[in-house]
């Protein structure tokens, strides 16, 4: 009886994908000593924010996330005296739902020590600046400096900007080549495609306009279940949020409402290739790939020797058939579709 609600349940997930990247929610960790009554603060538009509680500077940094497309900002305000300003500032936000995570202004060791944080943190991801942190889920936003109609500004002093643009970025495009629309020039790195390589999120000066010239994190290291892939901010998106999707709609639907056999697992993985079948659809995932999820065969099977070593004997049937305790082993295959980015062209004169 309970297939009907799982399937509505991943069919609504699905359906609004694309709506729910295009809203993301990012928290930003501000130091501010102007109203010390509170430590956070939840934001979704410029009117909204109460400019006698903040800085005039933590303001303009608020706007900056605003003006990416987020649904809404989680401020974090931590004491201008505070020596542990990362861990106060995440632990403030740690039972509030966010994608994305930044401080304004921060110091060089405390974009490092959020780096660190974010790691630990499972699906949180977040921009630093100047930090070569190797990792699918941070970004490393590394422009020296950019020059505003105001005049120009340190580049620590972007990340507020920074974490807006990518974090109301949705699944069906990428940051690559995006306008800043608020910038007349920033400051670039010798060379441009070498430090992209390097895991640099970088501006550069096209022409009249300032464009992010590709939308990678700061990933360099492959191996170990890390593809090439991954140093794509899209596809770590797209990635994440299937994760949580299915991780949430388990753990709302499944975990104690059913007893643990091959035919309600196989209840769950069906409504799984439900969900992910619409994602191809809709062109998130690659329509022209069986992307599914399944059994965990070999995983289960090494579960059930320590308890039952003639499983070494058994069939894939009989593994299926036969789950360890309370465990559910699956295992996901998916293609990611890319955005489009670039372009090889040959013009021939004949």
């Amino acid at each position: 009886m309970g297939r009907p609600n799982i399937d509505v349940v991943f069919k609504e997930l699905a359906s609004t994908v694309i709506k729910r990247s295009s809203n993301g929610v990012a928290a930003l960790i501000i130091k501010d000593n102007t109203d010390k009554t509170f430590s956070t603060v939840v934001i979704s538009s410029e009117d909204q924010i109460d400019e006698l509680k903040f800085t005039a500077e933590n303001v303009s940094f608020i706007k900056d996330v605003l003006l990416g497309g987020v649904i809404k900002v989680i401020v974090s305000r931590v004491d201008v005296e505070e020596v542990e300003v990362i861990e106060t500032g995440v632990n403030q936000i740690a039972n509030i739902f966010y994608n994305w995570i930044a401080i304004a202004d921060g110091t060089s060791l405390e974009h490092t020590e959020l780096s660190v944080k974010v790691k630990s943190m499972d699906s949180i991801q977040s921009v630093v600046f100047n930090i070569p942190s190797d990792h699918e889920r941070i970004v490393n936003f590394a422009n020296t400096s950019v020059t505003k109609e105001s005049g120009v500004i340190n580049g620590e002093k972007y990340i507020a900007r920074v974490l807006g643009l990518i974090c109301g970025c949705n699944l069906t495009e990428s940051t690559t080549y995006k306008i800043l629309d608020d910038l007349i020039s920033v400051v670039e790195p010798i060379d441009i495609d070498t430090a992209v390589d390097q895991g640099q999120f970088l501006l550069f000066n096209d022409e009249e306009v300032v464009r992010v010239a590709r939308g990678v994190n700061s990933l360099l290291t492959i191996g170990e279940n890390k593809t090439d892939d991954m140093k794509k901010i899209t596809i770590m998106e797209t990635l994440l949020l299937i994760q949580r999707d299915i991780k949430s709609s388990f753990k709302n639907l499944y975990i104690g409402k059913y007893k643990n056999n091959y035919d309600n697992q196989v209840i769950f993985f069906s409504a799984v290739n439900d969900y992910l079948n619409v994602l191809a659809y809709q062109e998130i995932l690659e329509n022209n790939y069986n992307n599914h999820v399944e059994i965990d065969i070999e995983a289960q099977k090494n579960a059930l020797a320590i308890i039952k070593p003639e499983v070494i004997e058994w069939s894939d049937k009989e593994i299926k058939n036969y789950p360890y305790r309370s465990s559910v082993f699956a295992k996901t295959y998916i293609r990611v579709n890319d955005a489009i980015e670039d372009l090889n062209f040959n013009l021939y004169l004949v």
